[in-house]
């Protein structure tokens, strides 16, 4: 390379980025890279914010609010839910046990939780039934498990 040929390539490459400013196009090396880390930092400041974090929340009792009031029964408060096989299989004794148990672990978890409202609750009390028909389900794969290798001749 020349002397002469370097005055010129850097002549179009400096032509080429100001034409490029005057019809809004950024150049690859300077501008597209500044451009990328200010996107990249907003980002990162919107990931790590609390604003993020305030505008979800805001977002989301939206929706909550609109659940509240669709469930007809939620206006009253959270329903202690039922018989957790849903085949009717509990006694009534059993099944008391397990509305008052179900009823007092979410009364504990509220009192942990004072923000905890109705939906709240009404969400713990559904994951609570939900996790004794796992473990109902569990306890009956392991006694048909069991009832078939006693079986065995």
């Amino acid at each position: 390379m020349s002397v002469t040929e370097t005055p010129i390539a850097l002549t179009s490459v400096a032509v080429d980025a100001e034409s490029d400013a005057l019809s809004g196009k950024l150049s690859y090396p300077t501008e597209w890279h500044l451009a990328r880390r200010i996107l990249g930092a907003v980002r990162e400041w919107w990931v790590f914010s609390r604003h993020r974090v305030v505008v979800n929340e805001i977002r989301k009792i939206l929706l909550r609010i609109s659940a509240i009031l669709k469930d007809s029964l939620l206006k009253y408060g959270p329903a202690v839910p039922s018989d957790p096989r849903q085949h009717g299989q509990m006694s009534f004794r059993q099944a008391s046990i397990f509305g008052l148990s179900c009823s007092h672990d979410v009364g504990q978890l509220s009192r942990k939780y004072p923000w905890m409202g109705d939906l709240d609750q009404q969400l713990a009390a559904e994951a609570y039934q939900l996790g004794a028909a796992w473990a109902f389900r569990i306890l009956d794969s392991c006694n048909k498990t069991d009832g078939k290798e006693l079986h065995r001749p």
